[in-house]
């Protein structure tokens, strides 16, 4: 399942897709306690949806997309390990232009993994769909996606680039197919799989707030073609 404080940030950035600063500039100063503030508010469950939402909308583009780029940064469990096996063959069907193979490797994420990448990825097609570069929107979550340790830096921005080229409606089913593992599989917080089972009415608790949210989202902002 897609982690609640992902859906808060991407519902927030729906009307700020197209805008010239999105994941170009770097937040302000003073903005630093006003991001920390918000992802431990979210963190630790210290919130009421609407007004949570409506505090995002109140911030800037740049606190929105630093948050966004914090939630993969911060996680303890990349979506992608830069010295696997899996990672060097990825990259060898990104330079191969073996798409098929791409899509292959995707499928074969964990759950929590695919559904995080699918739903980042319909959030930044969109982007590019509102006119923003693919090269900056991977230059932005290449370095956050994979952990440390990639033998060319540039991997990580190179095989988002592909990423981001995928078919709009591979990415769909993508994330159809993730939310389709049943929310004991699938639940995480954004820091990793949760150690502990939950109780039945949490997990119920924790759906119905995300779909909630999610009706808030205007997924159409997501799933346009992308610009050639």
């Amino acid at each position: 399942t897609v982690p609640t404080e992902l859906v808060f940030y991407v519902s927030a950035l729906a009307n700020k897709l197209n805008h010239h600063d999105l994941y170009v500039t770097s937040p302000e100063t003073e903005e630093i306690e006003v991001i920390d503030n918000i992802k431990k508010l979210l963190r630790n469950g210290e919130y009421d949806d609407d007004e949570m939402l409506e505090h995002l909308w109140m911030q800037s583009t740049n606190v929105l997309c630093q948050l966004m780029k914090d939630f993969f940064a911060d996680s303890k469990f990349k979506i992608f390990e830069a010295e696997s096996d899996s990672m060097m063959s990825l990259m060898q069907a990104v330079r191969c232009c073996n798409t098929s193979s791409v899509q292959d490797h995707l499928i074969a994420l964990a759950p929590n993994q695919r559904s995080q990448l699918a739903f980042l990825l319909q959030h930044l097609q969109g982007a590019m769909a509102a006119g923003r570069s693919p090269g900056e929107l991977a230059d932005a979550f290449g370095s956050v996606l994979v952990s440390q340790g990639s033998k060319n830096k540039n991997d990580p921005k190179e095989m988002l680039e592909k990423l981001l080229s995928l078919d709009v409606t591979f990415v769909r089913d993508l994330l159809d197919a993730s939310k389709n593992t049943g929310p004991e599989a699938g639940y995480s917080t954004m820091l990793g799989p949760v150690g502990t089972p939950r109780s039945k009415a949490f997990s119920k608790m924790i759906e119905e707030r995300k779909n909630k949210l999610l009706q808030n989202c205007d997924i159409k902002l997501f799933t346009h073609s992308p610009k050639n």
